[in-house]
């Protein structure tokens, strides 16, 4: 077994695990050493058999809850024969088997260029059922952005700020719309016609990533303060930038300004290879009333296109899925289109204490989350005779 955070074995895994069309910038050196900041154990681990790699499994957090992979899962071989994936399936199965009283958590990237192949996605998860491994109903959604053009169609303009880059509002409201429903079409019109402008900053330079996020940050803080969330600190967002450009990725920054210039929305993106994932949004009180989120939103996929992205991974949601908050977000995203494809998602079986201690995590952090948004929403009473319109969703 190799280490990606040992010195000497860095370069070989990070040579295997590029060679694969699992992986995705989360399994590389830069944003593992920024994500092992946060939680103080990530790695990514090349499991070996007789000199041979079978498959690479990533460790993003190992707490009471077991191990979970974060956005990034198990990197199994550059190969579509099933044997060989057979063979490394059947491994990950034994180590699953060796570690019983630890759960694994694993959750695959549909940003990954694995699934520009779905018929080797398939293939796997036929293979992993076939272990008695199983998969979750989760389903990502992938919208494919060549209908818009070609990138250097959409035209933009100087922002406000150095480094910025403004969206035409014409071609915002026009034909890049098509695929949208009817209802998100007109929330964006509405948020047009009021004026409001949508710029973005590759924040590949320091300046610009700095001058970025102090916009972001306070929506941001708003924004996640109100659904019961604790804000990151300043610092994280651009530690994470720092990281994925590290990686050979690109953050993009979007905002959505009224007309004396002010953030009232954002949205972080997160390009590699062609493919982007909606990472994060926000919006300040006055952003919701304004239509800001789903023009922000638009813009995000408008400015992915522009910089050269292919296809972009709005969110992923569960099947049946509990929680009313999350049933919500999903709703919000299906109205930007896109097609749903499986991502490959399971987690092993955990012995009873494991088990216990998973659901006791789950139950405490839930409680937490319900008594912050309930405090949240008695503030905002207090502060507003009418109650705030729907949220926009946070994460992807």
């Amino acid at each position: 077994m190799r280490r990606l955070g040992d010195p000497d074995s860095r370069e070989a895994v990070t040579r295997w695990l590029c060679g694969s069309p699992d992986h995705t910038l989360y399994h590389l050196a830069p944003y593992i050493d920024f994500t092992r900041i946060q939680s103080g154990v990530a790695d990514v681990f090349l499991i070996s058999r007789e000199g041979n790699a079978l498959f690479a499994l990533t460790v993003h957090s190992w707490n009471g809850s077991g191990i979970d992979s974060g956005y990034s899962g198990v990197v199994f071989p550059a190969t579509a024969r099933e044997g060989a994936l057979r063979r490394s399936v059947a491994a990950l199965a034994e180590l699953f088997a060796a570690n019983r009283g630890i759960p694994f958590h694993i959750r695959q990237s549909a940003q990954a260029p694995a699934y520009e192949e779905l018929g080797r996605v398939t293939l796997l998860q036929q293979l992993l059922e076939s272990e008695g491994i199983a998969l979750e109903q989760i389903y990502g959604r992938l919208c494919d952005l060549r209908g818009l053009g070609a990138p250097e169609e959409i035209p933009a303009a100087a922002g406000r700020r150095d480094g910025a880059l403004a969206l035409d509002g014409d071609w915002l409201a026009d034909e890049s719309l098509r695929a949208y429903d009817p209802d998100a079409r007109n929330q964006i019109r509405q948020a047009l016609r009021r004026g409001l402008t949508v710029e973005y900053v590759r924040a590949a330079e320091p300046p610009a990533r700095a001058d970025a996020y102090a916009r972001f940050q306070p929506l941001h803080e708003e924004s996640w303060r109100r659904t019961g969330l604790l804000p990151k600190p300043p610092g994280y967002w651009q530690q994470m930038s720092e990281a994925v450009a590290a990686s050979g990725g690109e953050d993009f920054v979007v905002l959505v300004l009224d007309g004396e210039g002010e953030p009232l929305a954002g949205v972080l993106c997160h390009a590699y290879q062609s493919r982007a994932i909606y990472w994060s949004g926000c919006s300040s009180a006055s952003g919701l009333s304004s239509r800001a989120n789903p023009l922000c939103l638009h813009g995000a996929i408008a400015a992915c296109r522009r910089e050269g992205v292919d296809v972009f991974e709005l969110g992923r949601a569960r099947a049946r899925e509990s929680s009313t908050k999350e049933r919500r977000v999903n709703s919000y995203k299906a109205q930007f289109g896109g097609s749903l494809v499986r991502v490959t998602c399971f987690s092993s079986s955990p012995g009873v204490l494991a088990r216990a201690r998973a659901v006791r995590a789950d139950a405490a952090f839930e409680g937490r989350r319900r008594l912050a948004v309930a405090l949240a929403r008695a503030r905002a009473r207090g502060a507003q005779k009418t109650p705030p319109l729907t949220d926009a969703p946070k994460d992807a």
